[in-house]
């Protein structure tokens, strides 16, 4: 996988091709007038472009400040969200991983 999308080279590439995929899957079901902006982050936290542009979107036309000010604050709340969860997901699955290894090391000492 890594090799496809040069992911060691590039930053970002993961996430650009996270966006190419769910664009191939979602788009040609939803109808022409919808607007669609996946909502991709790779597992090392990076938001695609695409992501991060939306999301900035939410206060690039407030122009009182107090508002916009609340508006940042509620996008921040949520990434912080983000990748709280994708902090839990990632431990989970290297906990599953470890405990694998834990599962095969023991299983060849046994024999």
């Amino acid at each position: 996988m890594v090799s496809r999308h040069n992911s060691h080279l590039i930053p970002g590439a993961v996430a650009v091709h996270g966006v190419k995929k769910k664009h191939d899957k979602y788009l040609p079901d939803l109808p022409a007038d919808t607007g669609f902006v996946p909502f991709v982050i790779d597992t090392g936290g990076r938001l695609a472009k695409t992501t991060y542009e939306w999301l900035d979107s939410f206060w690039r036309d407030v122009t009182e400040e107090r508002a916009r000010k609340l508006w940042q604050a509620a996008v921040r709340t949520l990434c912080v969200d983000v990748q709280r969860q994708l902090f839990m997901s990632n431990a989970n699955m290297l906990h599953k991983f470890a405990h694998g290894l834990t599962e095969i090391r023991m299983s060849s000492a046994a024999h």
